[in-house]
């Protein structure tokens, strides 16, 4: 299975110029495509000249995962796509899917936010990548002032890290604050199975949050920890940010990434708008090697459901439904409903692509 990586930051287009070129020095058969269907050129010069690489492909309204069948076939093993928040959500699942269900390793430079915020591609390359790398090495640790993100599909142990995290900056003598939704069978405690349980301080609804910066700088918290951050509103996302600004006050959110239908929850967007680095938490599915990245909701009989329902739903053991996460195979799978090339085609046959 290939992997679907999503790389932003500085020098996006230096990095693909540089990994194009050493494909082709090391005989690799790649592709490279770009969201805009220009040259990529890098901004910066290198040895008194700008580095620039020419696309293979360029997108437009054709299916691009036909095309994808026949690089496979062709014997292409990699893929590298500028500019790809430029895409719309299709050709992104295309992309990805060329990754996961025909073994092509995809490669896609974005930027997470521009000027307007998001965009659709962004949003939905955030959903399904496998891994968000940031290319300028910023180290989180360099300045007190720091907003992070760690994220993962459930059981991955993200409310067992978060307490985990909270006793080691206890034992440092620092102080604590830990909020956490309202959206859990038990909305005042932090359960884990690994480590304990613990209360948490605040918990939030839709409320604002930015009141609390004061207060708890009054108070000289060293560090606020959120478990549930998924479930924060785009607003809240921000008054936290904002706290952390102002008050100079590390905030850790701890979130899940998508929801069963591989779709953000309310918070997502904003979360990885905002954060200074994002932390992936992962966990090996038992049936093969691959990490377990998507959610899924089961029935009583441990079927998988796949169909439109209300997003937020809590499991209090009364549903008729429970939670789960599952490697990318499985959720391609049971809930894409894709088994063979056929069916991969029949999801979109609506767009993309023109060969060059």
């Amino acid at each position: 299975m290939g992997v679907f990586e999503l790389l932003h930051g500085e020098g996006e287009s230096t990095d693909i110029c540089f990994k194009a070129y050493d494909a082709r020095q090391d005989k690799v058969p790649i592709i490279v495509m770009s969201g805009d269907n220009k040259r990529v050129v890098s901004k910066y010069d290198v040895g008194g000249s700008v580095l620039a690489c020419d696309i293979d492909y360029e997108f437009n309204n054709n299916l691009f995962i036909e095309l994808a069948i026949k690089l496979k076939k062709s014997g292409i093993r990699e893929i590298y796509v500028d500019n790809a928040e430029l895409l719309d959500q299709d050709t992104i699942e295309q992309l990805f899917l060329t990754a996961k269900f025909l073994d092509i390793d995809v490669y896609c430079y974005s930027k997470i936010k521009g000027k307007e915020g998001s965009t659709e591609g962004s949003r939905r390359l955030i959903m399904l990548s496998d891994e968000l790398i940031k290319l300028d090495g910023f180290d989180p640790f360099s300045e007190n002032k720091h907003f992070h993100l760690y994220h993962g599909a459930m059981e991955v142990g993200k409310t067992a890290s978060l307490l985990m995290r909270a006793a080691s900056a206890e034992q440092k003598k620092k102080k604590i604050y830990i909020l956490k939704s309202f959206h859990d069978r038990d909305p005042k405690n932090l359960v884990s199975r690994a480590v304990g349980i613990r209360r948490a301080n605040y918990v939030f609804h839709e409320e604002s949050l930015y009141e609390l910066g004061a207060k708890l700088s009054k108070r000289e918290i060293d560090i606020i920890y959120v478990d549930e951050a998924q479930f924060l509103t785009p607003a809240q996302v921000h008054d936290l940010y904002h706290i952390n600004r102002d008050y100079s006050i590390p905030i850790e959110c701890f979130a899940l990434k998508i929801d069963y239908l591989s779709n953000f929850f309310t918070g997502d967007a904003a979360l990885f708008e905002l954060a200074d680095t994002h932390y992936q938490l992962t966990k090996k599915c038992p049936c093969c090697s691959q990490n377990k990245t998507f959610n899924v909701r089961r029935d009583i009989n441990g079927r998988i459901i796949n169909d439109l329902g209300d997003q937020i739903v809590v499991d209090d053991g009364n549903q008729g439904f429970t939670y789960g996460s599952v490697c990318p195979s499985t959720f391609i799978r049971e809930v894409f409903g894709i088994k063979d090339e056929a069916s991969l085609i029949k999801r979109y046959e609506r767009h993309w692509l023109f060969f060059i």
